[in-house]
């Protein structure tokens, strides 16, 4: 789930799907094995590294290459067992200093609680986690699918000057034409926790009665500093996770989706919407994917409710203009289809595979596989 289980789930499906490609793919957890945890997940085996694990046993199967999703303390046991393995860090949320300030910023509404899931990461810790590898000679390189954040990779990871390549997420292509709803849907796709502000996009229902407004995602904290649905007004339905058919279905026949988050770096929701030719309303506007595909509501510190006039202001301009709502969705779609696909990750990642002085296989020998610490709400994984 979330983007970075997303991110590390088209990674493995497309190796595991096309094997002529000559890699290999383990997921590598921080954690420990528990009682009932999975043996593979998606089709791909998941092996825990945390206290406990058999480190001899473990290091003598080391994986050619580390592909980390950004860089979480947890990923440190993976690290130290495998420590003369190159690194490539998938550099996907980062939070320097001034983004995490704005972040500290979020308030729920009317509730003094400390919002859940906002706690500061320490991801500086990559610089320490690297440093033997760094004097041994051992690469450890950097790439991101949004090109503006290679400026925050010194801030975030307390490393030197680094070369941050291009490097793209997996988009499933979308075959055919999208079929939009008769009558006008907009849609929430994201998890409703604090930081994603999901009560605004409930307020904005409130202005526009005639309109279904489709929440997809689950909460992720209970209890004191989270947030959780209740006093809905009729248009408004909320569907719990969804993948698959019914998501596709959903936001392919959806005329907007409104990101409300205080913070996002580049959402997978806004890629899978766009591929489906739906625009995008949102405070952020990272790598100016908004503005080109959609209308960027003025950014707003707290609970954002300063920020719900803007947000009317610009739903209703998506509304009821057909022809522009048209041509943002299908120039989006062309942007994804050209930019976020499988060969361009696989260009790139053969590039960084260079400089790492790993070589992927037409024919894959026994043991050469890809493994990458990944961070995803409640486990923790490598590929």
């Amino acid at each position: 789930m979330g983007g970075f289980g997303w991110a590390a789930r088209q990674v493995s499906t497309l190796f595991n799907s096309r094997p002529e490609l000559g890699v290999s793919v383990s997921f590598l957890s921080g954690r420990s094995r528990r009682r009932g945890s999975p043996a593979a997940v998606h089709g791909t085996p998941i092996v825990f590294c945390g206290a406990g694990c058999d480190r001899q046993t473990l290091a003598r199967g080391k994986p050619d290459l580390l592909l980390t999703l950004d860089f979480r303390p947890r990923y440190r046991a993976v690290f130290d067992i495998f420590d003369r393995v190159p690194v490539i860090v998938w550099v996907r949320d980062p939070k320097p200093p001034h983004i995490q300030a704005e972040v500290d910023s979020l308030r729920l509404p009317k509730d003094p609680s400390w919002p859940q899931g906002i706690k500061p990461i320490n991801s500086r810790a990559l610089a320490g986690a690297a440093a033997a590898r760094v004097r041994a000679g051992i690469p450890v390189l950097f790439g991101t699918p949004a090109p503006s954040l290679a400026s925050v990779v010194r801030q975030t990871y307390g490393v030197g000057e680094v070369e941050c390549v291009f490097l793209p997420n997996i988009v499933d292509r979308v075959d055919g034409p999208t079929i939009k709803s008769e009558k006008p849907q907009v849609i929430f796709l994201g998890r409703l926790d604090p930081i994603k502000r999901p009560w605004l996009f409930v307020e904005l229902a409130r202005f526009f009665p005639a309109v279904e407004f489709l929440m997809l995602g689950q909460p992720h904290f209970k209890g004191r500093g989270s947030w959780a649905a209740h006093d809905l007004p009729p248009n408004v339905r909320l569907f719990g996770h969804v993948d698959g058919a019914l998501k596709h279905q959903i936001v392919s026949s959806a005329w907007v989706l409104v990101n409300t988050s205080i913070h996002e770096s580049l959402p997978t929701s806004v890629l899978e919407a766009l591929a489906r030719e739906t625009p995008i309303l949102s405070f952020t506007n990272q790598d100016n994917v908004t503005s080109r595909f959609g209308i960027v509501a003025p950014w707003c510190s707290g609970d954002g409710r300063k920020g719900l006039g803007a947000l009317v202001a610009g739903l209703r301009q998506l509304l009821d203009d057909t022809t522009r709502r048209t041509m943002l969705g299908r120039e989006g779609r062309r942007w994804v289809e050209g930019t976020h696909h499988a060969a361009g990750f696989l260009q790139a990642f053969d590039q960084l595979c260079a400089s790492a002085g790993v070589q992927r296989m037409s024919a894959l020998p026994a043991g050469r596989t890809l493994a990458a610490a990944a961070h995803g709400r409640g486990a923790h994984q490598c590929l």
